[in-house]
């Protein structure tokens, strides 16, 4: 397979490839003050930019993929997200967010790239600021297909590991899985960490 399966739903109007905002990023927009910044980093078609967006937030967000920003343009309308193509590998991290958001991507990248990825994540986020973090880990082999782009799948524990030094509010591992627009289903092993840098 030339593209990854997310493609074939990012390019089809009508179908919602990664479903509802993650429940985590629900929970730190009822934790943030109306307003603030936020960064997803990799927001694919957008379901959680739009959603932060929806509730009052001013969204950055970016991806890789011209079909999914295109998406996300499409569904943003009036919302205050500004949407552009980027690989996260070359962005530059010079901002100042009061959040960011790096749902499913860091596993993409070879260990080196991933780890100067999240440490842009890091020193993009202002003190006291959150980032919510998700990547798969090598508890369960990549599927077949996507084997090509699972470039640095992560030690179960090792995310949680790179957020010593925040206050973790959330961390979680588990199995699951799931079923893509186009009928690709897989199983994948999940790690999830919510962490505050400190004030100090």
């Amino acid at each position: 397979m030339e593209k990854p399966c997310w493609e074939f739903g990012y390019a089809d109007p009508a179908a919602n490839t990664f479903g509802k905002p993650s429940a985590e990023v629900v929970r730190l927009a009822d934790a943030l003050p109306r307003g603030p910044a936020v960064l997803d980093v990799g927001c694919g078609e957008g379901r959680n930019a739009l959603f932060l967006a929806s509730r009052g937030f001013s969204v950055d967000a970016f991806d890789v993929s011209d079909a999914g920003i295109e998406k996300l343009r499409r569904g943003a309308g009036t919302l205050a997200v500004r949407a552009w193509v980027e690989d996260a590998a070359a962005h530059a991290f010079s901002g100042s967010y009061d959040a960011v958001i790096c749902h499913g991507v860091l596993h993409l990248f070879p260990p080196p790239v991933r780890a100067r990825v999240l440490d842009g994540i890091r020193r993009g986020t202002k003190p006291g600021g959150a980032n919510v973090i998700a990547v798969f880990t090598d508890k369960v082999p990549a599927p077949p297909d996507l084997a090509p782009f699972f470039h640095g799948l992560f030690r179960e524990g090792e995310l949680a590991s790179c957020y010593a030094d925040w206050r973790i509010e959330l961390r979680d591992a588990y199995v699951f899985s799931d079923e893509h627009p186009g009928g690709f289903r897989h199983t994948h092993a999940l790690e999830k960490v919510v962490a505050w840098r400190p004030t100090g």
